[in-house]
């Protein structure tokens, strides 16, 4: 994988996990050089719940 964010879903499932920050590096190929590059991602957004108040409005719940 090149950008290997969903690794730590492989152990332990994904259910009831804290989203978290992280970092990898990557190499990419130009004109024949080989750039190493990082990247920042966030895992587990799914679980995040900071949104679920203003749907719950929005769907006429309570």
């Amino acid at each position: 994988m090149l950008h290997p964010i969903y690794r730590p879903t492989a152990s332990y499932g994904h259910f009831g996990r804290t989203p978290h920050e992280l970092e990898y590096a990557y190499e990419v190929r130009e004109g024949g050089k080989v750039l190493q590059k990082t990247h920042k991602a966030t895992a587990f957004t799914w679980e995040r719940t900071d949104k679920a108040e203003a749907l719950r409005q929005k769907a006429g719940l309570k």
